[in-house]
This record gives structure tokens, C-alpha cells and sequence, in this order.
């Protein structure tokens, strides 16, 4: 039986707002990564948080597109 999370990934503007939801499913453990064309973006400040069901911790960051 292969160990599975919920995971989400979301993008947020400089003002709080959910500007893009990356991923939203179940994923085996290991290592993954996520492809975002964000070339159409302007420039700016965004967020990421990325949530794993079970998981206590939450990652966040900043992007900054120039």
C-alpha cells in the first residue's frame, strides 16, 4: 500500500487574493513538482502555499516576477 496526501498549491496576489490554484489532488510520498507557465503575469509580488493532508506544517513563500 503506497502511502497518499491531499496536497493543494495555491498562488495568491500582493492583496490576499487566490490568483491561481496549481494543484489539488492526492499524491503517493516522494518527490513531486509542479509546472507554472507564469509568463502572462505582470510584474509583481505573489504568494505560494502549498498544504499535505496530515501534514502540521504548511509551506508558504514569495515569488517575484520582474
Amino acid at each position: 500500500m503506497v502511502d497518499c496526501r491531499w496536497v493543494s498549491l495555491k498562488i495568491y496576489n500582493a492583496q490576499g487574493q487566490e490568483f491561481a490554484f496549481l494543484l489539488d489532488q492526492e499524491l503517493p510520498a516522494g518527490e513531486h513538482s509542479v509546472r507554472w507557465d507564469a509568463t502572462a503575469l505582470p510584474a509583481g509580488i505573489y504568494y505560494y502555499q502549498l498544504r499535505a493532508e496530515g501534514v502540521g506544517q504548511v509551506s508558504a513563500g514569495k515569488l517575484v516576477k520582474y
